[in-house]
């Protein structure tokens, strides 16, 4: 008796903790995959093609100075965490600037 009890015991706890783990990974990335603007903000900011082509553009440039700083910091162990925010920082001002 006490065995199986312990035996769905475990199969519980095994079970609950695989199902922690695959939400949180589904959490991960929530704009992956997700077109950008969003049909939703087009339709909110009633945005005309050249404000969402300037939009796209603008995070097109952000995506690619970002992806740059990453490899950049990862070949350049020099580069401090801290410059490398800082750095990042100032292209998002940048960017909210941009954007307005």
């Amino acid at each position: 008796m006490k065995l199986k009890f312990i035996i769905a015991s475990l199969c519980l706890v095994f079970g609950l903790s695989a199902f922690a783990q695959e939400t949180t990974n589904q959490k991960a990335r929530p704009r992956q995959n997700k077109e950008y603007p969003s049909q939703e903000m087009i339709k909110d900011l009633n945005l005309n093609k050249d404000q969402i082509a300037a939009i796209k553009k603008l995070q097109q440039e952000r995506t690619a100075q970002f992806e740059k700083l990453r490899k950049d910091s990862k070949s350049n162990e020099s580069t401090s965490r801290e410059e490398m925010r800082t750095q990042m920082q100032k292209s998002r001002e940048k960017y909210t600037a941009d954007m307005k």
